[in-house]
């Protein structure tokens, strides 16, 4: 990962916590030092046990979910069955909202379940992705159309 996406995620989670200040209130570092791990020519990055603390102050895995989906996933070899898992995927979270959208709003369990078809497809999008930059995909599709 870039120190670019790393800066890009601690800016995003401060943002989360309410801003530089008020994340420091959360974790064991200062406003100074939490704006250094947001600009990345600083080239300083947040511990794990700061995104923690923040992460659990602002209630979103906002750094350690960017940390996750950095991490390719392995091909498979199948990117037709990888593309239709991931349309299944995102039907299947667009029906959850439309249910839950139904009454007016959502409540805090509708978001909690919206947020785990977040990251089932996430997930499938992942895979996808893998397929994508498999090898044998690439010099296989180089026959052209």
């Amino acid at each position: 990962m870039t120190p670019r996406k790393h800066a890009a995620l601690a800016r995003a989670l401060c943002k989360a916590c309410g801003g530089f200040e008020e994340a420091a209130t959360a974790c064991r570092l200062g406003k100074t030092a939490l704006s250094n791990a947001a600009t990345v020519h600083k080239n300083y990055f947040l511990p794990i046990d700061v995104i923690a603390d923040l992460e659990i102050y602002c209630g979103r895995p906002i750094y350690s979910r960017g940390l996750v989906d950095a991490v390719p996933l392995g091909a498979d070899g199948d990117i037709v069955a990888d593309a239709i898992e991931l349309t299944q995927k995102s039907a299947a979270l667009n029906a959850q909202l439309h249910q839950a959208m139904k009454n007016g709003g959502l409540s805090p369990n509708e978001m909690t379940a919206l947020h785990r078809e977040v990251l089932v497809l996430r997930s499938a999008l992942g895979a996808f992705e893998a397929e994508l930059g498999s090898t044998e995909i690439s010099s296989a599709g180089a026959t052209g159309s």
